[in-house]
Formats: structure tokens, sequence, C-alpha cells
């Protein structure tokens, strides 16, 4: 035994940590658009066994994004990743706008764009997993390819920060999945065309 402290000492119970979720191209991805709901989908928890699932999370903000290209023999590919979150009760908070672009230019050696949100404005603020909105806009991304396969081109990190659910109830968003074990938790796939890999996909 030791002596401890002469009061409780002042703590935090609901710290911010970094997630990473990484999606590969798949399919071909034509300005495609990755909502809230797919901010929310990556970090679900089944809740029944039909499939049910809820957001562990409180909130969630994207700290960073990764992208990778590769060409196909001498087929060039192209990520064009356009921020496009809008307020449209006050235009209050609105992204500025921006377009983020990379070409590949061999089979060996990607092209890698690194994309550092802001707090300010909605790319990179923090989201509540609540129903407002939730099929708002972030961004918007594009594939384009100079000739070949239209798929496994492309691979994309996003780098997240989230608070966890740890007072209260979920806050509204919910979903059903394909998954159908309760307390299993994992992610989904995004725009139509990049597979989650690492984690529970659920489908």
């Amino acid at each position: 035994m030791r002596a401890g402290s002469a009061f409780p000492p002042q703590r935090t119970f609901a710290k911010k940590r970094t997630e990473v979720r990484r999606f590969v191209q798949n399919a071909a991805v034509a300005n495609q658009g990755f909502s809230l709901a797919n901010g929310h989908d990556q970090f679900l928890a089944i809740t029944s066994a039909l499939g049910a699932a809820v957001p562990y999370v409180d909130c969630w903000r994207i700290k960073k994004i990764d992208v990778w290209a590769i060409s196909e023999g001498n087929n060039h590919t192209t990520v064009t990743l356009t921020p496009v979150g809008t307020d449209l009760t006050s235009n209050m908070r609105n992204d500025r706008e921006q377009i983020f672009s990379i070409t590949s230019r061999s089979e060996a050696q990607p092209a890698h764009m690194e994309i550092v949100t802001s707090k300010e404005q909605p790319l990179g603020s923090w989201h509540f997993t609540s129903a407002t909105n939730f099929a708002g806009t972030l961004f918007a991304v594009n594939v384009q390819i100079g000739g070949g396969a239209s798929q496994y081109r492309v691979t994309m990190d996003i780098t997240f920060e989230v608070v966890d659910n740890l007072a209260g109830s979920p806050l509204g968003y919910g979903v059903t999945t394909a998954t159908t074990v309760l307390g299993t938790i994992g992610g989904r796939n995004i725009l139509a065309g990049m597979a989650l890999q690492g984690i529970n996909n659920l489908g």
C-alpha cells in the first residue's frame, strides 16, 4: 500500500482516439460521394440478430485522407477528391471550393496525396452519429483511367478521430447490415466501389 492523493483527481472520461480505415478500389468510381452515413458506418456494433446496427462512437471527424494510385501498364490513373460539405439551413459553415488531384506515372511507383483537414471546415469538423443529414455528402471522389481494367488501382486510408459513446444512449443513427451475430463490431464499404480492408466488413 502507498499513500494516495488527498482528493479525487480530475479526469477526462471521454477521450479522443485515432482510428484508420483502409479502402481498396474494386470497381469503377465515378463522382461517388462520401456521406455522413459512410462515416457513421465505420464504427458500428450489431444490436440485433436481424442485422440492425448502431454506431459505438458519439462523434467522429476526418483528420487526414491518404490516396495512392498506380498505373496499369501505360494506362495512367487519375484520382480527384473534392470537398463539398454544405450547411443547407443557415449558410454559416461550408467547405470552400478545393480540388485535390493526383495522376499515376507507373505500376511500380504509386502516386500519393495526403490531405490534412481543418476543423474549421465540414471535411475536418466533428460530426455526431445522429440521424440529422446523414445522407449529406462531405467529399466526392472520381477515378479516371487511361485504359485497361477499372479496379484495384486505388488505395485510400481515412484517418478518423473519434469519441466513444460512453454516456447516454446512441444518438439516433441506425442501419441494417448483413451480419447477424450480436456484439460484432466493424465497418462497411464506401463509394459503391471502395472495399473496406483489415477489419470486420458488416455488409
